[in-house]
């Protein structure tokens, strides 16, 4: 592949000369996540410029259609870009591609160590301050309370989990859910407490899907949920010998380190 030449730079490249590249590898969900992508630009500026090739007085955009789209949302008129040297098509493609796969979120243990961090420093309540650390890192306000979910736990509830009353993954995921009513939370728990572990399950996934769900509405799903669907999946040793360590380390089973999975990347892929 040829290697790629900056030819050019330009801080304030008119968005009305851009068109997106058939190249451009990033071709489904080009809005997920979108209003972070615009907090963050409009709290710290683009860190990142866009790469272009001109083309017959127009330019090709290569990579970072999500800039370019949350530009455009946020009604700008420019934008920072990279101008390179002409490419062959594959090469355009890998480059697309190459960025995208650079371009990876920061690890988890890290993103929760940086929203500990921060929550320790800010003052006001606990969703004041998880809404600065929103804004500040870029992220959405249910996601920081997925990271903080032991942190901003009602002090009862934290008590039933280190008393094993309750698990901490259950724990976690209606904290996290219902958060700052911690009026619901303690009541959600204290309800689902003499339910089977598959109820309790089902209590923490509905609560996740609609948070506004009244205490009386969760446990009726609990115990009377629609039609389910069975998924198999299979792995290779490895990858189920890590499974089985992660499961052990997290405490968590693996079908719920699977189901976390998937619900996480459907939020992350459908979030506007």
């Amino acid at each position: 592949m040829k290697h790629v030449t900056v030819k050019n730079f330009r801080n304030d490249l008119p968005l009305s000369k851009i068109e997106v590249s058939e190249d451009n590898v990033r071709r489904t969900k080009q809005k997920a996540g979108l209003e972070d992508l615009k907090g963050s630009i409009k709290k710290y500026g683009l860190i990142q410029p866009v790469v272009v090739i001109e083309k017959n007085g127009k330019y090709d955009l290569i990579v970072g259609q999500r800039r370019y789209l949350a530009f455009l949302e946020l009604g700008k008129t420019s934008i920072p870009a990279f101008i390179i040297e002409p490419l062959d098509k594959t090469s355009r493609k890998i480059v697309s591609f190459g960025e995208n796969i650079q371009r990876r979120k920061l690890p988890y243990q890290d993103t929760i160590e940086a929203c500990d961090f921060l929550y320790d420093k800010f003052t006001g309540s606990g969703s004041q301050k998880i809404k600065k650390i929103a804004e500040d890192m870029g992220i959405s306000e249910t996601t920081v309370k997925k990271y903080l979910a032991r942190r901003i736990m009602p002090k009862k509830i934290q008590k039933y989990v280190d008393d094993e009353v309750i698990s901490d993954d259950i724990a976690y995921r209606i904290t996290s859910a219902h958060f700052p009513d911690t009026t619901k939370i303690i009541s959600i728990i204290e309800k689902i407490l003499k339910l089977t572990n598959s109820e309790k399950d089902r209590a923490a996934d509905f609560g996740k899907r609609n948070p506004e769900a009244s205490v009386k509405e969760i446990l009726d799903y609990a115990k009377n949920p629609p039609k389910f669907f069975e998924i198999t999946v299979y792995v290779d040793p490895e990858t189920n010998s890590d499974l089985e360590e992660l499961s052990s380390k997290k405490k968590k089973k693996i079908s719920t380190l699977v189901k976390e999975a998937i619900f996480n990347y459907i939020d992350e892929e459908f979030e506007e």
